[in-house]
């Protein structure tokens, strides 16, 4: 199957093509981009193996300005696989540097080595520490990391609740205390209270923050008077004035006196469109519908403005502004086509100094989080930009930082005016407390949990949610699938694609659950003490509330009480319960009644979720279910 489609967005014309695979998976891409002064076109090459796994991918740039024409081709990624179906072995950039991943017998990852970053994890086997334990419940003990011309072993302790307290950095093999630490204290909803952080050159972060319920009022960093200089970019700004923190009606952080930030507003989604700073500077940004930011606007006075200013502003001083536009995979600078974003790392199209075109490939090493560790020459493969984080996402050692600005969990870095935010997509966060500025969209489902908090701050275990309200399976079992696992997690994402393309009906009813506020979870039947049959379980006792769900899913079950059947038409069934949950439609049937009222209310119950099966019944040419449940 292949597509062609035509768009312009701004002052960009583009004209892409695609070629599908039977499976939905592209073959190959070309898109065209034309500019009043440029054309990049690009076309990017995917291969598969047998099970549907991509094993190669390549791209192929052209560029003209005025009567320059630069061609380039390069090869992306190159993987293998073991026997379970995981990432094995891949080559990255031209064969620049080669990742090799080992797993545990228990299916966890062990270990990623490559030739400028490795990491080995330790689990139940880490060796106690009085400063790190062994932890039985799948969480990280420590980490042993080698990053260029450094080596290192953080242990990690946790508290009750699961939340990261403390993490202590060892030489590699864990004998040496190199005096890198960073220390946590919460509140009962897991506002962060306190944070140590001390380096070799003493003490970084002595922290202390109140809140009024989850929100901050002050701040105070009692290490102000001796933090060294050559950590200075760990350094928290902080301020305990009245009213120097202040948030709006939807809980979004308006002012915040430690980051200049004088006034915020904020759109529909709660994201920031327009930042006031001291000295007059502001910051705008523009969103798609979807929350996705396209366009960021600094201005800069050289000199500053008196604030607050004058009710009647007709800001006319001396001033600079820069502009960054995405459109797609494209980056405009100042007006100027910048850089084309690709799989694992960026191009540069034009040197930002002088503004001449040229096509200069750069490629990213990232850890299991995903972090940026080091930013390579695609030509060359040198090292331009090394960071290595603590747990909690601060950087402690860095070189080559404004290379670019992917950072923690490859988040982009918003640093002007010393605004100093990740960009969540849904949210800011801070860049060195691991907190978010706005509340949880979905605060309702984590009542114990501040809806301020990053992770439930568990920051070793947890990244950022991609936005999908179908989870599936475990975390680890998430994280293999991404790597290309034959799993759970793997085969139940494949046949939910599958069911969308069966049936209409079905791809709108999942899309929407995909999209709701409300979760729906999707589970091994081996997770279910009572049964081992599928099942939708409701997530409140009253059905007739709109809820999520946990499906408990045999994906190998063949059959069911009345006779054989393919397994996909068991999830169709239990997904088709868990609409009925999600729109406040579900039954109560076990309520008080006589034994004929019960059976009504029970048949009631399962409609829906029959009328779901027979669609996929229909699709695949088997026998349609009569929709009398109980004869």
């Amino acid at each position: 199957m292949k597509w062609i489609l035509f768009y312009m967005i701004d002052y960009i014309y583009i004209i892409e093509f695609k070629l599908i695979h039977f499976v939905n998976n592209p073959i190959n891409q070309h898109t065209t981009y034309i500019t009043s002064m440029e054309v990049c076109t690009e076309e990017l090459s995917f291969e598969y193996d047998h099970a549907g796994r991509e094993v190669s991918s390549s791209l192929e740039l052209f560029l003209a300005s005025g009567k320059l024409g630069i061609n380039k081709s390069y090869s992306l990624q190159n993987r293998n696989y073991d026997e379970f179906g995981r990432i094995s072995h891949q080559d990255l950039f031209n064969n620049k540097d080669q990742i090799v991943t080992t797993y545990r017998i228990d299916g966890k990852l062990n270990s990623t080595f490559g030739n400028i970053f490795s990491q080995v994890f330790y689990y139940d086997e880490a060796k106690p520490t009085p400063y790190g334990d062994q932890y039985f419940n799948g969480r990280i003990s420590s980490i042993s990391t080698r990053q260029c011309d450094n080596s290192y072993r953080i242990y990690h302790q946790y508290d009750y609740a699961g939340r990261l307290s403390s993490a202590m950095m060892y030489n590699y093999e864990g004998n040496k205390y190199l005096r890198f630490k960073e220390e946590f204290g919460y509140d009962k909803m897991g506002n962060i209270t306190s944070l140590y952080r001390t380096t070799p050159k003493g003490d970084v972060n002595v922290l202390s923050l109140s809140y009024n319920g989850n929100q901050i009022v002050s701040t105070e960093d009692y290490s102000e008077s001796r933090w060294p200089d050559e950590y200075d970019f760990m350094f928290c700004r902080w301020s305990k004035e009245t009213n120097a923190y202040l948030y709006d009606e939807n809980g979004n952080e308006s002012r915040n006196i430690a980051r200049d930030m004088l006034h915020a507003r904020y759109n529909n989604l709660n994201l920031p469109d327009s930042i006031c700073f001291s000295g007059g500077n502001t910051l705008q940004m523009s969103y798609l519908a979807d929350g996705r930011r396209v366009r960021t606007t600094s201005k800069t006075y050289r000199t500053a403005l008196t604030i607050p200013l004058d009710d009647v502003q007709i800001l006319s001083d001396p001033s600079s502004v820069h502009e960054e536009i995405q459109d797609g995979n494209l980056l405009f600078r100042d007006g100027y086509l910048s850089e084309l974003r690709i799989p694992g790392g960026y191009i540069s199209l034009r040197n930002d100094t002088t503004k001449r075109s040229h096509i200069q490939p750069y490629y990213y090493i990232t850890d299991y989080l995903g972090s940026v560790r080091a930013t390579c020459d695609g030509e060359t493969g040198s090292v331009l930009q090394s960071m290595e984080y603590l747990p909690s996402g601060a950087i402690f050692r860095r070189t080559g930082y404004n290379v670019q600005n992917r950072r923690f969990c490859g988040k982009e870095e918003l640093a002007m005016h010393g605004f100093d935010m990740y960009d969540s997509d849904a949210r800011l966060q801070y860049t060195r407390i691991p907190r978010f500025s706005t509340m949880d969209p979905l605060l309702e489902k984590y009542y114990h949990l501040s809806p301020y908090a990053y992770c439930a701050n568990d920051f070793t275990h947890l990244i950022d949610p991609d936005g999908r309200k179908i989870v599936v399976g475990s975390f680890w079992g998430r994280v293999a699938a991404f790597f290309g696992a034959d799993n759970f997690e793997s085969q139940v994402q494949n046949q939910t694609e599958q069911l969308k393309e069966m049936d209409e009906d079905v791809k709108n009813m999942i899309e929407d659950m995909e999209n709701s506020e409300l979760e729906v979870k999707i589970v091994p039947t081996n997770n279910r003490k009572e049964t081992s049959q599928n099942a939708t379980e409701k997530n409140y006792p009253n059905a007739e509330i709109k809820q999520g769900s946990t499906i408990y899913y045999d994906v190998n079950s063949k059959s069911n009480h009345l006779g054989p059947r393919s397994p996909i038409i068991g999830l169709a069934h239990e997904l088709g319960h868990a609409d009925d949950y999600i729109n406040g439609r579900g039954v109560n049937w076990n309520k008080k009644g006589t034994a004929k009222e019960k059976k009504e209310a029970r048949q009631q119950a399962e409609t829906n979720a029959i009328k779901i099966e027979n669609k996929v019944r229909k699709a695949l040419n088997e026998p349609l279910r009569p929709l009398d449940y109980f004869k």
